[in-house]
Order: C-alpha cells, then sequence, then structure tokens
C-alpha cells in the first residue's frame, strides 16, 4: 500500500511538472526569491507526506496564490508609497537647489555690476583724473565729429583755425607748429629762398586728401602727428616737429625721386594732436595711440582714389625722435628703396591724365555731336517751315491772279493804251479807260501778264521822269488824273528785296 501511494506520488509529480515549474516562474516575476523557495518547499513536503491529493494542492495553490496577490498589492503599495516620498523629498530639494542658485547668481551679478560702475567712474592710476566712461564719451565725440566734419572745414583746437593746403599761404601749418610747440623752423628761415626752390607745404585737413594729393604728384606722403597738445608736449614732440620743420628735410623732400623721374619726392601733412583729423588718421592707418612718442610714418594712397585704401611705407619708432639729418637720411633711404613705386605712381598718373583727356573728349564730342543733331534739326523745320511758307504764298499769289484777271475791266473805245516792257524783251499793251482806271488795276493788271508781284514792280516812263512803285497815294489815283495822252509806255523792273518787303509790310 505504501509502495503505491509512493508510485502515484512519482507519477503526478511527473505529469505536474511544467504546470508547477511555470507557476514557479510567473510567481517568481512579480515576488521576491524568498516566497519562492518557501512555497517550493512547502510542496515537495505535502508530495512526499503523500497527504495531499491534487485538489487540495489546486485548492492550496489558489488559496496560496490569492495570499501572494494581497501580499503583492501591500508591497507594490509600500513601494508606491515610498516612491511617493521620495519624489516629494526629491522635488522639494530640487527647488531648494533652484531658489538657493538663483539667489547666487542675482547676488554675483549684483557684485559685478558694483565692481564694473566702480571701476568705471572712478580714475586709474596714470590716467590724470580721467575715468573709463569719460574716455569712452571722448572717443565716440571725436569720432562722430571727425565723420561730420568736412576735409577743408574749421579744426577744432587751443590756438585758433589753421587753413588747410587749398589756402593762399603755403606755411601756415607749419607756422602752427612752430608757433604753438615753441620751436624754430628753418624752412622758414629764407622765404624767397624756399619760394624759389619750392619747397613743400605742410598740408594740413583731411589725410585723404593730402594721400590724393600725394598720389596725384607721384609722391609719398610724410606724416607727423604729435602725441600731445602744446600744453602739454613732451620733448619727443618738439624734436619730432623742429625736424619736421627743418630745411634738411624740406630739401629732401623736394628732391627728384630718381633720375628717371623729375617729380618731388615726398609730401608733409601734419595734424592737431587728438584732433578729429589725427583720430580718422590713425584709424586709416591702423596706429596704436602712444601718450608718450610722436607718430611719424611715409605713407602712400594704393590708388588716386578719394574711397582708395592706404599703406604705411615705412614708421620711424620715435624712441628717441630723429634729429633733422637723421630724418632726411631716414627720408632719403624710402625714396631709393620705393624707386619702383614712384615709377609706377607716376606711369598710372599718366595713363589718369590720358584716361581723363580721353573721357573730356568723349564727352565733348557727345556735346557736339548732340548740338550738330539738335541745329540739323532745326534747320530742317526752318527748311519746311520756309518751304511751306513760301507753298501756301504761292498758292495764295496764284488765286489773287486769278481774281485780278476776272476783275479786270474789258477794253474800251476810246480809252488810254499802255504798254509796258519787261527786262527780258517781252512788251504787253492793254486799253484802260482814263475815267474809271486806277493805277492799282494797272499794277494788278502787269501781276497777272508778267507773272511777277505787284509789290515787286517798278514802273517807269520811258523818259525815266516818273517811277511809279507800290504805295498807298498811287492806288486811288486814275489814269486821266496822271496827265499822260491817248499813249504811254513804261519799263518794268523789280525792285529790291527790302523795298518788296516794305511795300508787303
Amino acid at each position: 500500500m505504501h509502495g503505491l501511494a509512493t508510485f502515484i506520488v512519482l507519477w503526478l509529480q511527473c505529469c505536474f511538472v511544467h504546470p508547477l515549474s511555470r507557476t514557479t516562474r510567473q510567481s517568481s516575476l512579480s515576488l521576491p526569491s524568498h516566497f519562492n523557495t518557501r512555497d517550493n518547499t512547502r510542496r515537495w513536503k505535502d508530495i512526499q507526506r503523500g497527504g495531499a491529493t491534487l485538489n487540495e494542492e489546486e485548492n492550496e495553490e489558489e488559496e496560496e496564490e490569492e495570499d501572494e496577490m494581497v501580499e503583492d498589492e501591500e508591497v507594490s503599495e509600500a513601494a508606491d508609497e515610498n516612491d511617493d516620498e521620495s519624489e516629494d523629498d526629491k522635488d522639494t530639494t530640487f527647488v531648494a537647489m533652484a531658489i538657493e542658485a538663483t539667489g547666487r547668481t542675482a547676488l554675483g551679478f549684483l557684485k559685478a555690476a558694483v565692481r564694473a560702475f566702480s571701476v568705471a567712474f572712478s580714475p586709474g592710476s596714470g590716467d590724470e583724473g580721467v575715468t573709463i566712461v569719460g574716455k569712452i564719451t571722448q572717443r565716440l565725440t571725436n569720432f562722430l565729429h571727425s565723420l561730420l566734419s568736412s576735409s577743408a572745414g574749421e579744426k577744432n583746437g587751443d590756438d585758433g583755425d589753421i587753413s588747410t593746403a587749398s589756402s593762399n599761404d603755403r606755411r601756415d601749418f607749419a607756422n602752427y607748429l612752430a608757433t604753438a610747440y615753441k620751436v624754430k623752423a628753418t624752412r622758414n628761415d629764407h622765404e624767397t629762398a624756399s619760394d624759389e626752390k619750392g619747397y613743400p607745404a605742410i598740408e594740413g585737413g583731411s589725410i585723404q586728401d593730402a594721400l590724393q594729393l600725394a598720389r596725384s604728384q607721384s609722391r609719398l606722403l610724410l606724416v607727423l602727428i604729435p602725441s600731445n597738445r602744446p600744453d602739454r608736449q613732451t620733448a619727443a614732440d618738439k624734436t619730432a616737429i623742429e625736424s619736421f620743420l627743418s630745411v634738411e628735410v624740406a630739401k629732401m623732400a623736394e628732391k627728384p625721386a630718381h633720375k628717371s623721374i623729375p617729380t618731388p619726392s615726398f609730401l608733409l601733412w601734419s595734424a592737431k594732436a587728438k584732433s578729429p583729423e589725427a583720430v580718422v588718421a590713425a584709424k586709416r592707418l591702423n596706429l596704436e595711440p602712444n601718450p608718450k612718442r610722436p607718430v611719424l610714418l611715409v605713407a602712400t594712397s594704393k590708388q588716386a582714389s578719394t574711397t582708395a585704401s592706404c599703406q604705411v611705407l615705412s614708421q620711424h619708432h620715435c624712441n628717441p625722435p630723429p634729429n633733422a639729418t637723421t630724418m632726411a637720411s631716414w627720408l632719403n633711404t624710402i625714396r631709393k628703396r620705393h624707386k619702383n613705386l614712384y615709377q609706377k605712381m607716376q606711369h598710372a598718373q599718366k595713363e589718369l591724365q590720358i584716361a581723363q583727356e580721353r573721357v573730356e573728349g568723349y564727352r565733348t564730342s557727345i556735346v557736339q555731336e548732340r548740338q550738330r543733331q539738335i541745329d540739323e534739326q532745326a534747320q530742317k523745320e526752318e527748311e519746311e517751315a520756309r518751304a511751306q511758307a513760301a507753298a501756301a504764298h504761292a498758292e495764295a499769289i496764284k488765286q489773287r491772279r486769278a481774281e485780278f484777271s476776272a476783275t479786270l475791266p474789258d477794253p474800251a473805245v476810246g480809252s488810254m493804251t499802255l504798254a509796258v516792257r519787261f527786262a527780258d524783251g517781252t512788251s504787253h499793251q492793254r486799253q484802260f479807260d482814263p475815267e474809271t482806271a486806277t493805277l492799282e488795276t494797272v499794277f494788278n493788271w502787269v501781276d497777272v501778264v508778267a507773272q511777277q508781284e505787284r509789290e515787286k514792280v517798278v514802273l517807269t516812263t520811258l523818259n525815266g521822269k516818273q517811277t511809279f512803285k507800290w504805295e498807298e497815294e498811287h492806288k486811288t489815283r486814275s489814269l486821266g488824273e496822271m496827265g499822260w495822252g491817248k499813249m504811254v509806255a513804261f519799263r518794268v523792273t523789280e525792285a529790291t528785296s527790302e523795298e518788296a518787303m516794305s511795300f508787303t509790310a
């Protein structure tokens, strides 16, 4: 009996191994491992004891599954509560961290703003009490003023207005530099000799105008910009200006660029320290301002145009500034070094002059051609108008002659006979009633037979004593009042154009 029970248990184990294992796997997905182990142990003990049947096992399994589901729900609820608590804790922690970070950022921004304002409105060391805001404002003011001011406008400064290169006095800026900085301008010691030798003027005004002028003269531009105003001048400014105004530099500037290039070498230009012209020049030449040393350089324009870019060929360090001899030697070295540039500028200037002449000639030819066309059109219109007027006049004369021919009186018996002879030898005669016929009737008859306008006809007796023209007083006089006999003859000639016009008028 015991053996039979054991066999049944083993057979049941073999039959239900898959469902049991599947149930175990399903429960293992949702429950911890210790629940599965305890359930399997209890189940094996029941099977080994043999006191449980299949139905009982199924009932027990259902009850255990219900218990496990209850336990799972409790565990999941506990886990959800823990997750909610952790999420609440995390939300609270995140909000606190965000508030803390925002506060720190705002505090840092306020501290940085306070430091920036303190630095901007407090003078720095060595700046002579000038703040950063003051410097920025001054730079912006100078820049705007330089943009709005023209090249020939007034220049700001403490020493009055300085005329530009277009003024009559060619040494105004040299005199300003010499007077303001209290240096000796040896170039002006012998003014008569300077005029004879043609020392170049110290150009002022716009740097771009000076570059364009130098380019048009095939010269290089020597630029000097003092570092400080006359009331704050340095020894470097004084030395550089004195050398700049020396006769040695003036002679070197007027020295021919090369044996094959007779044009002078340099054109001199300067500006007031920290003036709008100086600021614009520093910007165009890419110069860094130095409060201790002046700017001394040689530049040129790449093209002969107001919009062309400029190029710095050589810049002196001015540490220390050169004296007159050294500056002249430095310029001589630059002159020899840039021989090809002088030739290129001279060639470009000739080409530009030729191009300008061509353009001017082309414009002149266009103007002349247009004027010729206008004159031809006017002449054509005038001829057409004259032809139309002549045709209209001829038509009017034709109609008038037809009227004259129709209104001539018939010859009467015992009337006066009039004969006319023309310049070509032809002659005509007709009888008129001396009481009714007037001199106007005779002129109308001559107009018809001679095909000449009566206003242009002159009747002269054969003896030449009487001459009759188309005049008002002769029109109404009858032939009997003239005192002629039964026969009278006339020569017919043509009046001059002035007389005919006066008669017509």
